[in-house]
């Protein structure tokens, strides 16, 4: 994977801790690698994507940013806290109904100033009517005279996913300052840029044998099934291959990934 620049603006790195009330229940020794001490808009994992996407957001002169997600998006209202700081407009799309009033994180990213379009599911594909209606706004913005960057959902691309390669080798340098040898990572799944990144940076650490996860998307489950029937599979190459088609519109889903994935030939998708 090609070395990308960010803007720093995280307090990092952040604490990995050992949770030992858990660790008794559980019968193991259970650490977790404290991202929601992040700083930025509440802290969360988004942050280390955007430090890398903000970057090349101002490298193309961008003037908005456009992300995508759910009304109560925690990705949408750190895109928001990002924006506001670094002096730019941001805008969430989002397809889902109405929540009713102007509560949480849709508060949050008004008090921010970013704009929430929130379009109700039409029974179409979502991907479709996302891309419908970024593309809409993009070419709306751009009459204006903006320069729109657009972002995907969860700021899950190739740019976005540098923010946990970079995470994999600050747990690596944490845990081998703390004597973890043999650990196994285990990480949450959504929109799979932060798995991607934590298994791209794992490969040259401790853990390149270790990395697990527990998801709850079907398309993500998908891939790791498909990941598995693969042994061996350069997972950085793949990142690198699937990013092009994962960077458009933020729409796009893990299936993309996949898709990529399966159309090629297994030998190219070996080391």
């Amino acid at each position: 994977m090609r070395e990308l620049k960010k803007i720093p603006f995280l307090h990092l790195p952040t604490p990995l801790e050992h949770l030992p009330r858990l660790s008794e229940k559980l019968g193991i020794q259970l650490w977790m690698k404290r991202d929601d001490l992040t700083g930025l808009g509440m802290g969360g994992n988004k942050l280390r994507k955007l430090e890398y996407l903000l970057y090349d957001a101002k490298q193309q002169g961008a003037t908005r940013l456009l992300t995508v997600g759910g009304a109560q998006t925690n990705h949408g209202r750190l895109t928001a806290a990002v924006a506001a700081k670094y002096g730019l407009k941001c805008t969430i799309a989002c397809i889902d109904d109405y929540p009713g009033e102007v509560s949480a994180n849709l508060l949050l990213d008004r008090i921010m100033g970013a704009q929430v379009v929130i379009k109700k599911d039409g029974g179409r594909p979502e991907a479709e009517q996302y891309d419908e209606l970024l593309q809409k706004l993009s070419q709306r913005y751009e009459a204006e005279g903006e320069k729109v960057y657009c972002i995907p959902m969860g700021g899950s691309n190739l740019v976005g996913m540098c923010g946990y390669r970079e995470c994999a080798q600050e747990i690596d340098a944490q845990a081998k300052q703390l004597g973890l040898g043999n650990a196994r990572l285990v990480c949450a799944v959504g929109s799979i840029g932060t798995y991607m990144g934590l298994y791209c940076g794992a490969f040259a650490s401790i853990m390149r044998k270790f990395a697990a996860s527990w998801n709850w998307s079907r398309e993500s489950s998908r891939i790791f099934r498909l990941k598995r029937a693969i042994p061996g599979a350069d997972t950085t190459t793949l990142a690198s291959r699937c990013g092009k088609r994962f960077t458009r519109w933020p729409a796009r889903r893990p299936s993309c990934w996949i898709r990529a994935i399966r159309e090629r030939p297994l030998q190219e998708c070996r080391r």
